[in-house]
């Protein structure tokens, strides 16, 4: 099985075990650079999910060979998605995913010098950010299940809740924790995880703000507010994102599909020159 990402992902997943031929990665692989560069939209290569899979080439990735019904998310805990039932019946799976926002940065294949740094370091900031978050809130969002008062507020707990499990996952899956290293071994990658530490907690802080009642204290709102500008401001600078037309999204999303279907089926895909 296999998944594709632009700044987001292909995800082939085949109901047997992945074997890099046929309708894995060999055939995902081509398919979606053309689709991707025909669109001018980044390939990532190593996203900061997809904790289980393996990085086959930008844009795509694999499932292991040997992997259950169930997938592990990026704060480590096992879910049963929907894409996984076609191992059940032998038969083949694709989920192709593109990204609202673009970030070219994600796609930069240059090895950086120190992965460990570079994971330890997405870690600090997510957690940083959080307590952030947390000491704004000063006791707003009530701890523990179903304290929440609405299902914002829930949500909004659940993402801080979570940010710990997540640096953790981001921390065994890089130096010296992991054999070989799965994360931060790239520019690119070192990108997706700076981004996802920032997104993940921008927004935990919005859906905060949102779930906030107009009686909640002002300094309480006021600091909220103040976080949201600043890190709004501070991601769009670092890491320029631009926004994607919906037709673009689609568009990825369709011609993905045609060329990775095509030669399954033993049909000509558009654009492959046959």
């Amino acid at each position: 099985m296999a998944k594709t990402h632009a700044t987001g992902l292909f995800r082939h997943r085949t109901g047997r075990p992945a074997r890099r031929s046929e309708a894995d990665g060999g055939t995902a692989r081509p398919h979606r650079r053309r689709a991707a560069a025909a669109l001018d939209v980044p390939l990532e290569f190593r996203p900061y999910d997809g904790v289980d899979w393996i990085a086959d080439s930008p844009g795509v990735l694999l499932l292991p060979e040997g992997s259950g019904t169930s997938e592990r998310d990026p704060g480590g805990f096992s879910a049963q998605a929907t894409w996984m039932y076609a191992m059940r019946h032998g038969t083949v799976s694709v989920v192709a995913e593109a990204p609202m926002w673009a970030a070219g940065a994600v796609s930069d294949p240059r090895p950086v010098a120190d992965p460990g740094r570079e994971v330890a370091a997405a870690g600090e900031l997510l957690l940083d950010r959080a307590d952030q978050v947390e000491k704004a809130l000063g006791g707003l969002l009530p701890e523990g299940p179903g304290a929440a008062a609405s299902p914002l507020a829930a949500a909004a707990r659940e993402l801080l809740d979570v940010c710990p499990a997540i640096a953790a996952t981001w921390r065994s899956l890089g130096p010296p924790h992991a054999a070989t290293a799965v994360m931060g071994t790239t520019a690119g990658n070192r990108a997706s995880l700076g981004i996802a530490a920032r997104r993940i907690t921008l927004r935990a802080a919005a859906m905060s703000r949102r779930a906030l009642t107009l009686n909640a204290p002002e300094p309480a709102l006021a600091a909220l507010d103040a976080l949201l500008a600043a890190w709004s401001r501070e991601l769009a600078t670092a890491f320029s994102p631009r926004w994607l037309p919906v037709a673009t999204q689609a568009e990825l999303h369709v011609s993905t599909m045609l060329r990775i279907a095509g030669p399954a089926l033993g049909a000509r895909s558009p654009g492959d020159g046959s």
